[in-house]
């Protein structure tokens, strides 16, 4: 039988690449998303900056598209959610 620290590593590498998938997924789908809910200009001035836990992370060109897009969240992160195998958006966060 192997130590746990010896198979640890490798089951955190596996969630990390896992992770890190369904964040490329993520902005690879974000600006289609934005442009159905909430428009072109709001697409166009937004992007995915992370996928943290539960959080996704959005960089925004202004405090008021950070304000636009707050108030679809829920509907984006719907939208984003049924692209995922499972879903793992729960709760956005606006920089700009």
């Amino acid at each position: 039988m192997r130590p746990l620290s010896a198979i640890l590593p490798a089951v955190l590498d596996r969630k990390r690449n896992r992770s890190a998938l369904f964040g490329l997924k993520v902005q690879d789908a974000w600006f289609g998303v934005v442009e159905e809910v909430v428009g072109e200009a709001a697409a166009m001035g937004s992007s995915v900056e992370a996928l943290r836990g539960d959080t996704l992370i959005v960089r925004t060109a202004s405090s008021a598209l950070s304000t636009e897009l707050r108030l679809y969240s829920k509907q984006i992160f719907g939208k984003l959610n049924s692209l995922l195998p499972r879903p793992m958006i729960r709760k956005m966060r606006f920089r700009g």
